[in-house]
């Protein structure tokens, strides 16, 4: 935290940066954005403008933030006349704090005010479950995205670089050099027909180091964590270590362990990780 920063202002101070960036383009020079807002993360300091307006608390007046400032963004495209040629994105790095049993935070009160900050995914930000991974992800571009439509594709947030060179004609370097792990689904965002998957898998794990793969509806978590994970994170992530298999599609919190009836597709799962963390050919 900056000795000179004032935390209720940054959110408008780094939106008014953006717009007024913005208000400076043309449609002649083609432009890219990495905005980066400190809504929601902590600390949470919503801004006088939100302070004590919602139900929630001060975590749901700071999601009031960003929805002001993501509204700012886009109409700043507004007014330039850019919105019709320009692809907005719109995601998060990782699932939300989901902490009921801590009275302390002030998204445990936003939670008892009627948020839901992952859905109906079990876990939250750190954790091996869904409620650490999965995020929104959307995606505007007028005229080329069909408006008010929901993709099921399995996509990972890397595969946005490979996604906007397709898009764009522009180079990637090789698998060897960089973006190994990003796929092109610009097909899933256009709306176009396609067979199959537009990625084979997605591997993740937890801030303990315990790893997990999905492929084809079934997730495998390994249940092993890092080797210096403190005994206090152990003892309060128990249920995370031991390997484990859900079938996502029909059972998306989480709530069925079924490798004990499906012991091929934990094999195939623990093979297809192995291969991918030793890059061994399959």
């Amino acid at each position: 935290n900056a000795p000179k920063r004032v935390d209720e202002n940054v959110m408008e101070t780094l939106t008014d940066k953006i717009v007024n960036w913005i208000g400076q383009q043309s449609a002649e020079k083609p432009f890219f954005v990495y905005f980066t807002p400190v809504a929601v993360h902590n600390p949470i300091t919503p801004s006088k403008a939100t302070a004590g307006k919602s139900k929630g608390g001060p975590f749901c007046d700071f999601i009031s933030d960003l929805d002001l400032s993501v509204g700012r963004v886009l109409d700043a495209l507004d007014k330039q006349g850019l919105a019709e040629n320009t692809l907005v994105l719109f995601s998060s790095d990782n699932g939300g704090v989901n902490k009921p049993e801590n009275a302390n935070l002030v998204q445990t009160d936003a939670q008892k005010a009627g948020l839901k900050p992952v859905g109906p995914f079990r876990g939250g930000k750190h954790d091996v479950w869904e409620g650490g991974f999965r995020v929104p992800y959307l995606v505007r571009w007028p005229g080329h995205v069909p408006a008010g439509t929901v993709c099921d594709e399995t996509v990972s947030i890397v595969d946005t670089l490979a996604s906007l060179a397709a898009i764009t004609g522009a180079a990637l370097p090789k698998a060897s050099e960089g973006a190994e792990d990003s796929h092109d689904v610009s097909k899933a965002w256009l709306g176009e027909k396609y067979e199959g998957s537009l990625r084979p898998d997605v591997i993740a794990h937890s801030a303990d180091g315990n790893f997990a793969i999905r492929n084809r509806g079934y997730k495998r978590i390994e249940g092993v964590p890092a080797v210096d994970v403190k005994p206090a994170a152990k003892k309060a992530h128990v249920a995370q270590f031991k390997p484990q298999l859900f079938d996502l599609k029909n059972d998306i919190a989480e709530e069925k362990e079924i490798s004990a009836n499906h012991a091929d597709v934990v094999d195939g799962l623990k093979a297809l990780l192995n291969r991918s963390r030793w890059r061994l050919q399959p």
